[in-house]
């Protein structure tokens, strides 16, 4: 099955809907991003970080935030496998790597 999400993450999907009811009422654009993959090293540090919990918490990021006409923006395979050495410390991304993500939004909101 899939795994189990801990109740401080199922507080923050809560707190995606809330925001994005009060949002998308008032015709304001709303974007959420979801999280990305850290390396398998990282996992044995930071296990309620692990990809399974990352790919779950996106799906249900996603299904919250498209319910409300949102839009969800999925980063999580930028920093992945081998070519993700510049643009991640293995948790964390480098800064071009968020420089990129800011672009995309603001293009994103131009867009819409």
């Amino acid at each position: 099955g899939r795994p189990s999400l801990r109740a401080p993450v199922k507080s923050f999907l809560a707190a995606i809907r809330t925001t994005a009811h009060r949002h998308v009422h008032a015709n304001d654009r709303f974007f959420v991003s979801g999280l990305h993959f850290q390396t398998p090293a990282a996992d044995r540090v930071f296990p309620h970080q692990r990809r399974a919990l990352a790919q779950e918490f996106n799906r249900q990021a996603r299904r919250v935030t498209e319910e409300v006409g949102g839009r969800f923006v999925d980063f999580s395979t930028v920093a992945d496998g081998d070519e993700a050495r510049g643009t991640s410390d293995g948790v964390h991304y480098l800064t071009s790597a968020n420089l990129v993500k800011a672009r995309i939004f603001l293009a994103l909101l131009h867009m819409t």
